[in-house]
Protein backbone atom coordinates (compact mmCIF):
# COMPACT_ATOMS: atom_id res chain seq x y z
CA UNK A 1 0.00 0.00 0.00
CA UNK A 2 2.89 2.73 0.92
CA UNK A 3 4.42 2.39 -2.28
CA UNK A 4 1.22 2.51 -4.43
CA UNK A 5 0.44 5.75 -1.89
CA UNK A 6 3.87 6.91 -3.34
CA UNK A 7 3.00 6.87 -6.67
CA UNK A 8 -0.05 8.30 -6.94
CA UNK A 9 1.69 11.54 -4.84
CA UNK A 10 4.31 11.29 -7.79
CA UNK A 11 1.52 11.59 -10.59
CA UNK A 12 0.25 14.43 -8.27
CA UNK A 13 2.99 16.10 -8.09
CA UNK A 14 3.74 15.45 -11.90
CA UNK A 15 0.67 16.88 -13.26
CA UNK A 16 1.12 19.96 -10.91
CA UNK A 17 4.47 20.89 -12.02
CA UNK A 18 3.19 20.17 -15.58
CA UNK A 19 0.34 22.18 -14.88
CA UNK A 20 -1.66 19.15 -16.10
CA UNK A 21 -4.72 20.30 -14.17
CA UNK A 22 -7.36 16.94 -15.44
CA UNK A 23 -4.41 14.86 -13.72
CA UNK A 24 -4.07 16.65 -11.05
CA UNK A 25 -7.86 16.72 -10.54
CA UNK A 26 -8.04 12.95 -10.81
CA UNK A 27 -5.48 12.03 -8.16
CA UNK A 28 -7.79 13.73 -5.63
CA UNK A 29 -10.73 12.28 -3.75
CA UNK A 30 -14.43 13.90 -4.60
CA UNK A 31 -13.83 15.22 -1.29
CA UNK A 32 -10.67 16.65 -0.63
CA UNK A 33 -9.68 19.00 1.46
CA UNK A 34 -6.60 21.43 1.73
CA UNK A 35 -6.03 22.75 5.53
CA UNK A 36 -3.90 25.22 5.66
CA UNK A 37 -1.83 24.68 9.23
CA UNK A 38 -1.82 28.49 9.16
CA UNK A 39 -5.44 29.78 9.59
CA UNK A 40 -6.60 26.75 10.17
CA UNK A 41 -8.80 27.00 6.61
CA UNK A 42 -9.51 24.32 3.88
CA UNK A 43 -10.28 24.50 0.61
CA UNK A 44 -11.03 22.02 -1.66
CA UNK A 45 -10.45 19.86 -5.42
CA UNK A 46 -11.48 23.22 -7.39
CA UNK A 47 -9.74 25.61 -5.49
CA UNK A 48 -6.39 23.13 -6.27
CA UNK A 49 -6.85 23.18 -9.95
CA UNK A 50 -7.17 26.73 -9.61
CA UNK A 51 -3.90 27.60 -7.83
CA UNK A 52 -2.08 25.49 -9.93
CA UNK A 53 -3.63 27.24 -13.07
CA UNK A 54 -2.30 30.65 -11.48
CA UNK A 55 0.91 29.32 -10.82
CA UNK A 56 1.51 28.57 -14.56
CA UNK A 57 0.30 31.66 -15.50
CA UNK A 58 2.55 33.37 -13.71
CA UNK A 59 6.13 31.37 -13.47
CA UNK A 60 7.36 30.08 -16.95
CA UNK A 61 9.98 27.46 -16.72
CA UNK A 62 8.08 25.68 -13.78
CA UNK A 63 9.81 22.64 -11.90
CA UNK A 64 8.00 20.67 -8.93
CA UNK A 65 11.02 18.53 -7.82
CA UNK A 66 10.16 15.55 -4.89
CA UNK A 67 13.01 15.87 -2.67
CA UNK A 68 12.01 12.74 -0.05
CA UNK A 69 9.03 11.21 0.11
CA UNK A 70 8.00 9.21 3.27
CA UNK A 71 4.81 6.81 3.36
CA UNK A 72 3.12 4.85 6.28
CA UNK A 73 -0.29 3.24 6.12
CA UNK A 74 -2.56 5.89 4.66
CA UNK A 75 -0.28 9.00 5.28
CA UNK A 76 2.48 10.29 2.74
CA UNK A 77 4.93 13.14 3.30
CA UNK A 78 6.76 14.99 0.69
CA UNK A 79 9.35 17.67 0.95
CA UNK A 80 9.81 19.12 -2.61
CA UNK A 81 11.55 21.87 -4.33
CA UNK A 82 9.19 24.57 -6.41
CA UNK A 83 11.18 26.66 -8.95
CA UNK A 84 10.06 29.07 -11.83
CA UNK A 85 10.99 31.89 -13.82
CA UNK A 86 8.45 35.24 -12.20
CA UNK A 87 6.76 36.24 -15.69
CA UNK A 88 2.87 37.41 -14.86
CA UNK A 89 1.42 39.11 -12.38
CA UNK A 90 1.27 36.38 -8.94
CA UNK A 91 -0.21 37.46 -5.53
CA UNK A 92 -0.93 41.17 -6.30
CA UNK A 93 3.15 40.91 -7.21
CA UNK A 94 3.57 42.27 -10.77
CA UNK A 95 5.94 40.27 -13.02
CA UNK A 96 9.44 40.90 -11.94
CA UNK A 97 11.32 38.36 -14.40
CA UNK A 98 13.68 36.97 -10.91
CA UNK A 99 13.51 33.11 -10.62
CA UNK A 100 12.54 31.55 -7.18
CA UNK A 101 13.01 28.33 -5.40
CA UNK A 102 10.84 27.80 -2.99
CA UNK A 103 11.13 24.67 -0.04
CA UNK A 104 7.13 23.38 0.57
CA UNK A 105 6.37 20.28 3.00
CA UNK A 106 3.06 18.35 2.78
CA UNK A 107 1.27 15.76 4.53
CA UNK A 108 -1.18 13.54 2.83
CA UNK A 109 -4.21 11.22 3.79
CA UNK A 110 -5.44 8.59 0.87
CA UNK A 111 -8.83 7.09 0.89
CA UNK A 112 -9.88 5.24 -1.59
CA UNK A 113 -6.36 5.28 -3.91
CA UNK A 114 -6.92 9.09 -3.81
CA UNK A 115 -5.57 12.24 -1.94
CA UNK A 116 -8.26 12.83 0.43
CA UNK A 117 -6.25 15.53 2.78
CA UNK A 118 -3.26 17.85 2.41
CA UNK A 119 -1.48 19.75 5.05
CA UNK A 120 1.02 22.15 3.46
CA UNK A 121 3.31 24.15 4.54
CA UNK A 122 5.25 26.26 1.63
CA UNK A 123 7.92 29.15 2.16
CA UNK A 124 6.45 31.72 1.04
CA UNK A 125 8.06 34.67 3.04
CA UNK A 126 11.33 33.06 1.20
CA UNK A 127 9.18 33.25 -2.39
CA UNK A 128 8.60 37.39 -1.55
CA UNK A 129 11.67 37.67 -0.69
CA UNK A 130 12.99 37.00 -3.67
CA UNK A 131 10.72 38.76 -5.96
CA UNK A 132 11.94 41.71 -3.85
CA UNK A 133 7.84 41.87 -2.86
CA UNK A 134 8.46 42.72 0.80
CA UNK A 135 10.93 45.94 1.04
CA UNK A 136 12.83 43.92 3.42
CA UNK A 137 16.77 43.66 2.97
CA UNK A 138 18.69 41.68 5.51
CA UNK A 139 21.85 42.97 6.04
Amino acid sequence: MSEENKDLLMRYHTAWGQGDIPTLLHTLHADYVSIDPVSGEGSGRIREGENCRLWHESFEDTELRVEQIIAEGDRVSVYWTLMGTHTGEYAGVPATGRSVVIPGLEMHRIEDGQIRETWRLTDVWSMMLQLDALNFHPE
